[in-house]
């Protein structure tokens, strides 16, 4: 018996056209598998990330408490330290604020201070 060449090429067709089929749907299987296996890992990695931010600031936050709170501290006892200086010597404080007063003066003497700058002349005013 001879095989009909049209009826054998058929069949051929057909097992490739079967073969081609399930070779598409393994594709796209493995595809889905693999997409979904990195949307995974693209999520874990996001949660890593917000979890990490989150624990950053929260330190930073602490860590700035913590510092103000010191320098709160300090800054109220250097106030009460210069309180009691100030109740327990009131003539260091004057004389303090007199030698301030007397350095400020002598600056201003030393680099002059000119009315130019506001219109007015040096030598109107001796006219």
């Amino acid at each position: 018996m001879k095989q009909d060449p049209i009826r054998s090429t058929k069949r051929t067709v057909n097992k490739a056209r079967r073969q081609a089929g399930s070779s598409v749907n393994e594709l796209h299987r493995r595809m889905k598998a693999t997409a979904e296996e990195m949307e995974d890992q693209g999520r874990a990695a996001f949660d890593k990330a917000a979890e990490w931010a989150a624990d950053t600031y929260e330190n930073g936050r602490q860590t700035f408490d913590h510092a103000r709170e010191t320098v709160s501290r300090n800054l109220y006892a250097a106030g009460g330290g210069l309180q009691r200086v100030a109740a327990e010597n009131p003539l260091t404080v004057a004389a303090a604020g007199l030698a301030a007063g007397f350095i400020l003066g002598a600056l201003v003497m030393r680099y002059g201070f000119s009315t130019e700058p506001y219109g007015y002349d040096d030598e109107d005013e001796d006219a």
